[in-house]
């Protein structure tokens, strides 16, 4: 890890979907305290606001910078932690808020650089599931920062539909796998040009330190920070259930419930094998289009979707879809639209929902639907329940 300038800016880099953070560019590794340097460095001024972080999707010159930089990405930046006086000069430490307090007993231990990168794996399950709004949506700078450590969510500034995203829409974008090990990972997926790219979430320390030249305490600190993020393209593929909803009667939410059924083989004679099956919500309190992010799924693997229950008061008026095939880094899409009867039959839904919980993903069922957007997340084997 190391700092380089470009217009007068001072700009970190990442490597593959580890931890990004400002925190070790001086040492390049993490220990208790949260900024290394030497006790001489001087002390950084913790009461300023006027912070900045600007970020780019991918280090210029990189792979898939060219490409990524004409897609409409943005970010958007949560306050997980306060910066205070540390111990020793020239160091801080971090007083974390809620709901990301539960966080802090974590970090008190001391965290290398994987768990710096589990840490903003578990910051970002609490801000997806319904915790405090970023303090900066949908940037591609952050002005008027105070100090403290912040979690950064990659997204797209618009689906295809050109309709505004938001954080709460995380169904639509964010998706939930596995690491080489087992443990759960979150990524937010964007689409750009004809590639898809996952986004690990990442973590930025304000102020950060430059690393000194010769001189131990030559290092300056830096409120305003440049981020080159490095995303990974994927190689498997997607499906973007989209769901349209023409017209909506004013008493209960409407919940649709599809089954997702994906099979490889069968064509030329071979076993016909299911490598991915789920079934998902979306749920509606006014007509409108909401779409959700289905994957991964193996590439060249068939998939099928059936919306198996539509509500007591709405009708499928769209022609049923053919079936789709994976294609790496790629996202298909799968239209339904719906529309009211023009009869009111009062009823709800049981949902499977999810959340990350000491070190695991804990289950609950949700009665009555879920709010706009399906509350589905990942269950074992990565997908959706």
């Amino acid at each position: 890890m190391k700092m380089r300038q470009k217009d007068s800016r001072k700009r970190t880099g990442k490597r593959g979907l580890c931890l990004l953070t400002a925190l070790f560019l001086a040492a390049g590794i993490l220990g208790t305290a949260p900024v290394p340097g030497s006790a001489a460095a001087k002390q950084p001024d913790l009461t300023r606001t006027d912070g900045s972080i600007v970020f780019e999707p991918a280090a210029p010159g990189s792979d898939y910078a060219a490409e990524l930089e004409k897609a409409d990405i943005v970010y958007d930046v949560y306050r997980i932690a306060e910066a205070e006086a540390g111990s020793a000069a020239g160091r801080y430490t971090y007083r974390f808020l809620e709901p990301y307090q539960p966080l802090e007993a974590e970090y008190r231990k001391g965290l290398d650089n994987d768990g710096w990168a589990e840490l903003a794996q578990k910051a970002m399950a609490i801000a997806i599931s319904g915790g405090e709004a970023p303090v900066r949506e949908g940037v591609t700078e952050a002005k008027e920062l105070g100090c403290g450590l912040y979690l950064v969510i990659t997204r797209s500034a618009k689906n295809r539909q050109g309709d505004v995203l938001h954080y709460t829409d995380s169904d639509s974008y964010v998706v939930k796998g596995e690491n080489a090990d087992g443990t759960p990972r979150l990524d937010s997926v964007v689409e750009a040009g004809d590639n898809a790219y996952a986004f690990a979430p990442v973590l930025v320390s304000l102020p950060g330190l430059e690393p000194g030249e010769g001189e131990e305490d030559s290092g300056e600190w830096l409120y305003r920070l440049t981020v080159d993020m490095k995303p990974e393209q994927v190689r498997y593929g997607y499906l973007k259930l989209i769901k349209n909803l023409e017209s909506f009667e004013t008493h209960d939410p409407a919940t649709f419930v599809f089954e997702i059924r994906a099979v490889t083989g069968g064509e030329d004679g071979s076993p016909e094998q299911v490598v991915y099956s789920d079934v998902v919500t979306i749920t509606f309190t006014e007509p409108g289009q909401q779409s959700l992010l289905v994957g991964p799924i193996p590439v060249g693997a068939r998939v099928t979707v059936t919306e198996v229950y539509s509500g007591i008061s709405y009708t499928q008026v769209s022609a049923p879809s053919e079936p789709v095939v994976i294609e790496a880094g790629r996202i298909a899409e799968y239209p339904f639209t719906n529309r009211y009867e023009g009869r009111n039959s009062h009823g709800g839904a049981i949902v499977n929902h999810f959340e990350y919980q000491s070190g695991d993903w804990k289950w609950t069922q949700i009665e009555g639907g879920t709010s706009a957007g399906a509350e589905a997340s990942a269950g074992e084997d990565g997908g959706r329940q």
